[in-house]
């Protein structure tokens, strides 16, 4: 299954006109990062195999907002720890060199598995600490409710087989969406919670 390009060039597009807020940064309003975006979903979603859907919470300050691919940073990206992304690399526009320890967790997870997910937020933009975008903070409900709207259409055009949700609000966002999909939940790797991270998701690719 793949995106039709119109669909997808259109996806992108409404991202990039929504407004996040005062206190969070939508980064697809820069055509760079929306094209970074449009390459990793195409790439993603023309793999055979069984359709995996990763939800996290949101974008960081040090990840996805400098590349707009979830899970990522730009320096994941340059040294392309993985065979799949070694082959998007060239497709992408990078700039900077952050580095980003949630991304990591997830390609060290992946690292000798063929199945890639494709990565999204219960909340697809940046929230970030009032007056302090270089920082990090948990979307609110509002923010997960304007999220949760993105993700069904999202889940409506990809038709994933299985949702993993990382991190309660990402389970709380997929938790009812009609996705004829299962749903497994696994804790999210920050603050001491790699180790069960890893073996959350182990268990989910075993589903």
């Amino acid at each position: 299954m793949t995106f039709k390009a119109e669909s997808l060039g259109r996806f992108t597009r409404t991202l990039s006109s929504l407004d996040a807020g005062p206190d969070a940064t939508n980064p697809y309003t820069d055509p760079r990062l929306r094209h970074n975006l449009e390459r990793y979903m195409d790439a993603v979603a023309m793999r055979p195999g069984n359709r995996l859907l990763l939800v996290g919470e949101a974008l960081g300050y040090r990840g996805g907002l400098h590349t707009g691919i979830p899970f990522t940073s730009t320096r994941l990206l340059r040294t392309a720890p993985h065979r799949f992304l070694q082959a998007l690399k060239p497709t992408l526009d990078l700039r900077g060199d952050e580095t980003e320890s949630t991304a990591a967790s997830l390609w060290q997870f992946l690292a000798r598995r063929t199945r890639i997910p494709l990565c999204w937020n219960a909340f697809p933009f940046h929230p970030h600490q009032r007056g302090n975008p270089a920082s990090n903070r948990a979307p609110s409900a509002c923010e997960l409710a304007i999220g949760r709207d993105i993700l069904m259409v999202l889940i409506e055009s990809y038709h994933p087989d299985h949702i993993i949700a990382v991190g309660n609000a990402a389970h709380r966002a997929v938790i009812g969406i009609p996705a004829g999909a299962r749903v497994s939940r696994v804790r999210h790797p920050s603050y001491g919670g790699k180790r069960e991270f890893m073996t959350g998701m182990a268990q989910a690719y075993r589903r």
